[in-house]
Formats: structure tokens, C-alpha cells, sequence
């Protein structure tokens, strides 16, 4: 009966044994599992930053093209005005000239 009992104990030894190296690699592989899912939101957060920088990079350069041409359009109308404002300072002289003449 002792003999049974010791074999019984080394047993029992023997599948806690069995049992703490399976709760170990069922730990591991969670441990694993959760590293993954951290590493897949890690990968899907710098995915959505590209994204992100990608979209502003690519608003940027519209607007600076939109900058550019507003410039044109400035610059052009500065000119248009400048001209008209020429012409008009011409006729005045050119008027003032005229009545000078009739009146010498």
C-alpha cells in the first residue's frame, strides 16, 4: 500500500510538472499573440499617419498651386491698373497741354 501511494505521489509530482510547462506555453504563445496584435495597431497607426501626412502633403501642394496662380492673377491686375492709371495721367497732361495752347 505505501509502495502505492509513493507511486501515486510521483505521479501526481510528475502532471503538475506536465501541467506548469503547458500553462508556460500557453502563456508564451498569449504573450506572443499580444505582442502581434500590438505590432499589427502599431503597423495600422503608422498606416493611418501616411495616409494622413500623404493627404496633407497633397492639400499643400494644391494650395500652393492655387497660391501661385492667385499671385499671377494679382500680379496682372496690378499691372491692368498701373496701365490705366498711366493712361489717365497721360489724357490729364495731354488735356492740360491742349488748354495751355488755346489759351497762349
Amino acid at each position: 500500500m505505501d509502495q502505492r501511494k509513493l507511486m501515486d505521489n510521483a505521479n501526481t509530482i510528475t502532471d503538475m510538472a506536465k501541467v506548469r510547462k503547458i500553462i508556460a506555453v500557453v502563456k508564451t504563445f498569449f504573450q506572443i499573440v499580444l505582442h502581434s496584435n500590438d505590432a499589427i495597431a502599431d503597423l495600422q497607426t503608422q498606416n493611418t499617419v501616411y495616409e494622413i501626412v500623404s493627404d496633407l502633403s497633397s492639400r499643400h501642394d494644391n494650395l500652393e498651386d492655387r497660391l501661385v496662380t492667385l499671385e499671377d492673377k494679382m500680379s496682372t491686375l496690378q499691372e491692368q491698373v498701373s496701365e490705366k492709371f498711366r493712361s489717365k495721367q497721360e489724357i490729364r497732361i495731354s488735356s492740360s497741354r491742349i488748354a495751355f495752347v488755346k489759351t497762349s
